[in-house]
């Protein structure tokens, strides 16, 4: 996790927690395709909606993770280009 990122996390956790009754952190990896399997593995009725921080790269592979569900997708953009996030639109 790149410095930017980890001084971003812990108020952006709390946040998340202050309005949210059950919050899961998972640890991307640099292999996408364990965080792919990461990420399914946790998906479940109880899942409501998935929160992303990170880049492109890590949006990709959660996206990706969370095809052919109904499960929203919150990105919080922390990476270099946020090339996703900017063509979505998001601040």
């Amino acid at each position: 996790m790149a410095e930017h990122e980890c001084r971003a996390i812990g108020p952006i956790m709390d946040r998340l927690e202050h309005h949210a009754t059950a919050l899961d952190r998972i640890e991307t990896r640099p292999d996408s395709a364990e965080t792919h399997d990461l990420v399914r593995i946790r998906l479940g009725p109880d899942v409501e909606r998935v929160f992303v921080l990170g880049g492109n790269g890590v949006v990709g592979d959660v996206a990706g993770a969370l095809v052919d569900s109904a499960i929203p997708l919150g990105i919080i953009p922390t990476g270099t280009t946020n090339v996703v996030a900017a063509e979505l639109g998001t601040p």
